[in-house]
């Protein structure tokens, strides 16, 4: 059989990309298929790092003397298809290589780092790919989709990450529900969407990842598509989301869980907002740091952003976040579970300033994060500057 390797992927993409613009969109009377690269480019430095007993440590998760203070890396290396085939069977392909260039750490049997490296881009691989059907009825639009993708659990990690507020994830995806092959029903009507999804977990494929989600505007014109900045576009507009998910662990010695969350997105004029918050109980298979057989974790984040539209077209946007999580652990939280954009029990603050060039398609972002442990000495002082580039 005839496999493609990552490298032909590369070479497929490029000579996509290095077609002549009008090849980036095609469409006849039965299909249509759209083409389109994301790069978010990143330099990171660490002002401060340091693990549960106040230790240097790294942005990696590990304690040294040496660490790595300034990183530069694809936070985002995107190429994508999607389209459609008459007007309700819909596909998406997004072909990944994330977290290109970022560095890793290499240690010995006793923790010690013997090195640092950079992620060469060998992890190349499928990030999404499915297909949908829709019917369009009196009762609703009814939508089937099967494939790889996020789940309706989680906004945090669900949402475009083309439209982020910060140069980094809504802290609450730490509670990332699993981004494997499975199927979804939606049923929407304009003041309310319900989904339902059953998956296998990235655990043990023999044990199940299951979620449902609700989300309603309360009136068809406050409908709003989720986004972390509207780039103060003039009116009024929200989503309300209730979820709740579950992964089993029957077959495994890995963590089981049961979870909840509530979210709201609110645009008003200049200010777009989002609040999250997720609880979760754990099984402790894996994590022996749990207090118990099981635990309670839970996490809320609160950030706004406010949009200064110029005469040019372009937008400046001040932007601040605040977040406050407990993961149920018996033991002082270490920088290990918060390396790079992760978090654990404590608090996190960051502020951002974003300036559009032309919207989301081409921006740049500065922001500096703090993440300080609700025991122990672990902290990290972050600064972050990403330039972001979709077409």
């Amino acid at each position: 059989m005839f496999a493609i390797s990552p490298r032909h992927w590369s070479i497929l993409a490029i000579g996509l990309i290095a077609a002549p613009a009008s090849a980036m969109d095609w469409k006849n009377d039965h299909l249509s298929v759209s083409l389109s690269l994301f790069m978010q480019a990143r330099v990171e430095g660490a002002l401060e790092v340091r693990d549960r007993d106040g230790e240097r440590a790294d942005l990696a998760g590990v304690t040294t003397d040496d660490p790595q203070w300034v990183d530069a890396s694809f936070r985002r290396l995107r190429f994508t298809m999607r389209g459609s085939y008459y007007e309700d069977t819909r596909f998406n392909l997004v072909l990944s290589a994330d977290r290109l260039g970022e560095h890793r750490a290499q240690t010995d049997s006793d923790g010690n780092v013997t090195g640092m490296s950079a992620n060469d881009g060998g992890n190349i691989g499928v990030l999404y790919a499915w297909v949908s059907h829709r019917w369009q009825l009196e009762s609703g639009t009814h939508t089937l989709k099967f494939g790889k993708d996020f789940p309706f659990f989680n906004p945090s990690i669900a949402d475009s990450s083309a439209r982020m507020l910060f140069p980094s994830n809504r802290p609450t995806a730490v509670f990332s529900p699993d981004n494997t092959v499975g199927l979804s029903y939606t049923w929407e009507i304009p003041v309310l969407r319900l989904g339902f999804d059953v998956m296998n977990p990235r655990n043990d494929s023999r044990n199940i990842f299951a979620s449902m989600r609700a989300e309603t505007s309360l009136k068809p014109e406050w409908r709003m598509t989720r986004t972390e900045s509207m780039l103060g576009r003039e009116g009024f507009g929200h989503v309300i989301g209730l979820a709740a998910g579950l992964r089993t662990d029957d077959h495994s010695n890995d963590d089981g869980y049961i979870q909840a969350g509530i979210d709201y997105n609110l645009h008003w004029n200049a200010v777009t907002a989002n609040v999250d918050a997720i609880i979760r109980r754990a099984e402790a298979n894996a994590d022996k740091n749990l207090k118990s057989e099981s635990a309670s974790q839970w996490g809320i984040n609160l950030q706004a952003g406010y949009a200064i539209p110029r005469a040019n077209g372009q937008v400046i946007e001040p932007a601040l976040r605040v977040a406050f999580f407990d993961m149920g652990h018996s033991q002082a939280p270490d920088i290990s579970s918060a390396s790079f954009e992760s978090v654990d029990s404590g608090i996190q603050m960051e502020a951002g300033l974003n300036y559009y060039i032309q919207g989301h398609n081409h921006k740049f972002q500065i922001a500096y994060c703090h993440w300080q442990a609700n025991r122990g000495d672990a902290r990290k002082h972050v600064l972050r500057l990403q330039h972001q580039l979709l077409f």
